[in-house]
């Protein structure tokens, strides 16, 4: 599209200037052409870098997420830890109760016993 303007505007100037006037303007189109050339590689370039962020960044994306489900499992992980912790802080109370129950029958039966060794004692001793 560029070159059809550039052509365009260089038949009209052909007809209406002179050689040196046909000449510089061919040499300022020629510059401008350049310069639009050089913005065009320079625009490629920029679109290239935006790919490759896009790129990047999509794998970041990716590395979030897993460590998402990740952090999900572990988690999980815990409650089920937290929840096996909790029966067995159950049964460990059950068992220390039943201990001291036991040991307070255990106390109570060699206070019986004690009282009856002391009752035979005492009944010699009359």
């Amino acid at each position: 599209m560029n070159e059809d303007i550039f052509k365009l505007i260089l038949s009209k100037l052909d007809n209406m200037a002179t050689k040196d006037d046909v000449a510089a303007v061919k040499n300022d189109l020629a510059r401008v052409d350049a310069k639009v050339d050089a913005i065009e590689r320079r625009f490629d370039n920029l679109e290239i870098k935006v790919d490759r962020l896009e790129y990047r960044f999509d794998n970041l994306e990716i590395k979030v997420d897993r460590l998402e489900h990740r952090f999900d499992n572990l988690e999980s992980k815990v409650d089920r830890l937290e929840h096996r912790f909790d029966i067995l802080e159950e049964k460990v109370n059950v068992i220390d109760i039943k201990l001291d129950n036991l040991a307070q029958q255990e106390q109570n039966d060699v206070l019986a016993m004690l009282n009856h060794i002391n009752s035979k004692i005492d009944e010699k001793a009359e």
